[in-house]
């Protein structure tokens, strides 16, 4: 498995259809949950990063 596949990382292309009906649901919430969903994802991405700089660095 690819690194970036790993990561959960994918083209554009496979990525747009997930990202408007997120987008879609994310406007049917109210703007408390909004906040709590998109602090949730930061966080979640944060830690996909950290793992991926770690990787990165014991490669070299």
């Amino acid at each position: 498995m690819s690194k970036d596949k790993e990561l959960g990382l994918c083209p554009l292309d496979e990525l747009l259809p997930y990202t408007m009906h997120m987008m879609e649901t994310m406007w049917s919430y109210d703007e408390e949950k909004q906040k709590k969903v998109i602090k949730l994802e930061d966080e979640r991405m944060a830690r996909l990063l950290k793992k991926k700089l770690q990787d990165d660095y014991a490669s070299i």
